[in-house]
């Protein structure tokens, strides 16, 4: 086993995979190839949203989480605030097997996450008090200074996009405005340089850039928008 593991890792083959486990905000999450690795840096994105959850006084709130991957998001929010009921999508059945899978095994009840399949999000969507997404933002056209092992070993469709990497972000900020409470707000991860043209690509569809947050590196990571 270890000889197949050292050959595997020689190809550049994510160590993730071979464990089947990747830590994020303090819990393992499991992950298999055709699902997104969970990245350190997304943390931002549930630091951002559970801020922002901190100040609403609902008993209960209902949010979305587009592109869930491995689920990280959705569980590591609604395991951290039991007042959550999210919504995850993803367009890949792999993927959300394995999301539903994690959501089991951190003890995230079937109320408080469910999983469906998706682009963005379904029409019965409403009222929505947060959306929080990590769309994939890479752009296609630079998939070969990418590194080997993301574009060679994880799943095209949740890394890579078109349109400079903004094509998601668009389909985005276009279907889900009126699934949004006045009051509510979207967040969004972003690659790196890309806030300035995510800004724009919001004011286009009448979104309102609210703020933004670095990550440990500095780089501007989680964009915050409103309706108004």
């Amino acid at each position: 086993m270890l000889r197949n593991w050292l050959k595997k890792r020689g190809a550049h083959y994510p160590i993730q995979y071979l464990r089947g486990l990747q830590e994020f905000y303090g819990r393992e999450f499991r992950v298999a190839p055709g699902v997104l690795i969970p990245r350190p840096e997304t943390e931002t994105v549930v630091e951002t949203a559970l801020a922002y959850l901190r100040h609403l006084t609902s008993q209960r709130i209902l949010a979305a989480d587009i592109g869930t991957g491995s689920g990280c998001i959705a569980v590591t929010l609604a395991c951290e605030d039991r007042r959550l009921r999210v919504l995850a999508t993803d367009v890949s059945t792999k993927a959300l097997r394995m999301a539903r899978e994690n959501a089991r095994r951190l003890g995230c009840p079937a109320s408080c996450v469910s999983f469906v399949q998706a682009d963005v999000l379904p029409e019965y969507a409403k009222n929505l008090d947060l959306i929080v997404s990590n769309p994939p933002y890479v752009n296609l056209e630079s998939r070969d200074t990418v590194d080997l092992s993301v574009r060679k070993y994880e799943p095209t469709q949740a890394v890579f996009s078109e349109d400079r990497g903004l094509a998601v972000y668009r389909r985005i900020f276009s279907r889900t405005r009126q699934t949004l409470k006045t009051s509510g707000l979207l967040l969004l991860e972003l690659g790196s340089g890309m806030l300035e043209d995510v800004v724009c690509s919001a004011k286009a569809n009448a979104w309102h850039f609210e703020a933004s947050f670095p990550d440990l590196a500095g780089i501007q990571r989680c964009a915050v928008f409103s309706k108004d």
